[in-house]
C-alpha cells in the first residue's frame, strides 16, 4: 500500500469566516487556495499516476481540496472519513488505514498537526512530530505489510508539485533523512551478532589468553565501537 498524505489548501481565516457567521468546519478555500490546489493536483498526478481511494476530512476546506484532486484524477469519488477531522486521533486513523490496506494507493486529505503526528508515527513510531506540512503540502509514504510503521518513499514539496501546492518546510527534509538513517542503523544492528561478555578463567591449570572482543552499542542514530583489551597477568 502507498499512502499519499495531503493537507488542505489555503482557506478563509477564522475572522473572515466569523463575519459571515460560518463556523470553523465551514471555512472554504480562498480563490488563491483553489488556484494553487488545482495546479498542485496536476503535479501530484504526474508523480502519483493512480489513486485507488481518496479520503477526506468532512470539514469544508478539506472536502474542497479533495474534490479538486478528484477532478485532476478523472472524477474520483471522495470518501469522507470522520477520523481525519481535527483531533480525530492518530491511533484511530491508523486503525482505519489497516482496514484499507488492500486498496493499493490511498490518498488522505486532512489537517495539521494531525497529519504530521500520523506521518511521524508511521515513519519511526514517535509521538513527537519532526515535520510540518504547509497548506497544500503532500507526502508519499510506503508503509510495510502491516500498517504500524512506515518508510518515507518520497517527500513532495513546492518544486515537485509545480511550485504551487506542496509547501513542506525545508528543515523537514533533513529531519526525514535523519529518521531514515536512524531506522536503517537500528535494522542493521539487529541483524549483526553481538559478542557475549567473556570472563577469563583457568583451564587445565593454566591461564587462557583472552581474545579481543568488540561490542556494538547503539541508541537511535548513534553507533559506538567499544573495544576491550585484556592482557594476561604478569608474574
Amino acid at each position: 500500500m502507498h499512502l499519499l498524505v495531503v493537507r488542505h489548501g489555503i482557506a478563509e481565516g477564522r475572522k473572515a469566516s466569523a463575519r459571515t457567521n460560518r463556523d470553523d468546519a465551514a471555512r472554504r478555500l480562498t480563490a488563491e487556495g483553489r488556484r494553487k490546489m488545482k495546479n498542485g493536483a496536476l503535479g501530484l498526478r504526474q508523480l502519483v499516476p493512480e489513486v485507488d481511494l481518496l479520503a477526506s476530512s468532512p470539514l469544508r476546506r478539506a472536502a474542497d481540496t479533495a474534490e479538486i484532486i478528484a477532478r485532476a484524477y478523472g472524477e474520483l469519488r471522495v470518501k469522507q472519513v470522520p477520523e481525519l477531522a481535527p483531533g480525530g486521533g492518530v491511533d484511530r486513523v491508523i486503525a482505519w488505514l489497516q482496514r484499507q490496506r488492500a486498496r493499493g494507493t490511498i490518498a488522505v486529505v486532512g489537517h495539521e498537526p494531525d497529519l504530521s503526528l500520523m506521518v511521524c508515527a508511521l515513519v519511526c513510531d514517535t509521538d513527537n512530530p519532526f515535520l510540518e506540512l504547509g497548506k497544500g503540502g503532500a507526502g508519499l509514504l510506503n508503509p510495510p505489510h502491516r500498517v504500524a510503521r512506515g518508510r518515507i518513499r518520497e517527500q513532495l514539496d513546492e518544486q515537485h508539485a509545480r511550485h504551487e501546492a506542496a509547501d513542506v518546510r525545508p528543515e523537514s527534509h533533513a529531519a526525514l533523512d535523519l529518521a531514515e538513517r536512524r531506522r536503517r542503523t537500528a535494522e542493521e544492528l539487529e541483524q549483526e551478532p553481538v559478542a557475549e561478555n567473556h570472563v577469563r578463567g583457568q583451564r587445565h591449570g593454566r591461564h587462557e589468553e583472552p581474545q579481543e572482543y568488540e561490542r556494538m552499542h547503539s541508541h537511535p542514530g548513534i553507533q559506538q565501537d567499544v573495544r576491550a583489551h585484556h592482557a594476561a597477568d604478569r608474574p
